[in-house]
């Protein structure tokens, strides 16, 4: 059997990179050799279609806009798992974000996320209460989205690193959540 049949076989990714990576925390990623691997390792809320561009669902089974344009409704697939197979869930991804949006943490891409409701205040120190960041997990599966102004391409930036979920928990274990390196 060949290397490629071997590691299909034993469920193995088999990835080229041309360069090594400074890291593989979605948060941080700056350069197309580091997001190649996190896109491969994380998802988002959506996945672009490599053909159209155009969002379709991954984390995300279905999601539901107000008629205003300023509030998304996701729904997360069932059986949503981190890698030590404890559940992915709604208030992951919000940890996340205000993670991405923590001025300690100092992450290149944080404004991507400034479309959520106050993000830009947080990520600039301005607001220190994150929970007033306009995301809420109404439960495990459903995530609510509050906007400071309509932005239809939403779904299409949920696809980028900085929006893609990482387990808080675990990284809190190895130092400050908000800290470079615990990854």
């Amino acid at each position: 059997a060949t290397p490629v049949e071997r590691a299909f076989a034993a469920r193995t990714l088999l990835l080229s990179n041309p360069a090594e990576p400074q890291t593989l925390d979605p948060h941080l990623v700056s350069a197309a050799t580091e997001f190649d691997l996190v896109v491969a390792f994380f998802e988002g809320l959506c996945v672009l279609d490599e053909r159209t561009a155009q969002p379709q669902p991954a984390a995300a089974e279905r999601w539901e806009v107000s008629a205003d344009g300023l509030t998304y409704t996701f729904h997360l697939r069932a059986g949503l798992r981190w890698s030590d197979g404890s559940p992915l869930t709604a208030a992951d991804f919000v940890a996340s974000w205000r993670r991405a949006l923590s001025p300690a943490l100092a992450a290149e891409y944080a404004y991507l996320l400034y479309p959520l409701q106050n993000a830009e205040a947080i990520n600039q120190g301005r607001e220190t209460d994150v929970t007033r960041l306009g995301a809420e997990a109404l439960d495990d599966r459903t995530l609510r989205v509050r906007l400071e102004r309509p932005t239809p391409y939403l779904p299409a930036l949920t696809a980028l690193p900085v929006w893609m979920p990482v387990p808080v928990a675990a990284l809190a274990r190895h130092g400050a959540v908000d800290e470079r390196g615990t990854d």
